[in-house]
């Protein structure tokens, strides 16, 4: 059965016509891959998005056993692995990652790729 993604469609293009959003996209993803991808109004498939408090968990789940791995420094800034993430504009009312408590430390969470930084 293929995924009917009509609905979200008309919720991101409406909110792109209302002036809500500049640009707005949506990925669902089965076990097989993308089910669905529309992205409306300034986003397309190569835009990248902070995504804040969303992920946080599923994040550092898969960010701690690469750096118990060796494969991820808890050290390193998001733009040395990704610089494009480096050249984002900041909303003038959210110019710092945000910094949550995950197991006993302060972490700030990346999930797009993967890495949690300790907080300053």
């Amino acid at each position: 059965m293929a995924f009917d993604g009509s609905a979200i469609r008309a919720l991101l293009d409406g909110a792109v016509a209302k002036g809500a959003v500049h640009g707005i996209a949506a990925l669902v993803v089965g076990r097989d891959g993308a089910l669905f991808h529309h992205a409306a109004g300034e986003a397309n498939e190569r835009t990248l998005f902070r995504n804040a408090s969303m992920t946080k968990a599923v994040a550092t789940t898969g960010a701690l056993p690469l750096v118990e791995q060796g494969r991820l420094d808890l050290d390193a800034t998001v733009a040395s692995i990704l610089p494009e993430f480096g050249k984002l504009q900041l909303l003038p009312f959210f110019d710092m990652p945000v910094v949550e408590t995950l197991m006993g430390f302060e972490m700030v969470v990346y999930p797009q790729v993967g890495a949690a930084v300790p907080a300053a």
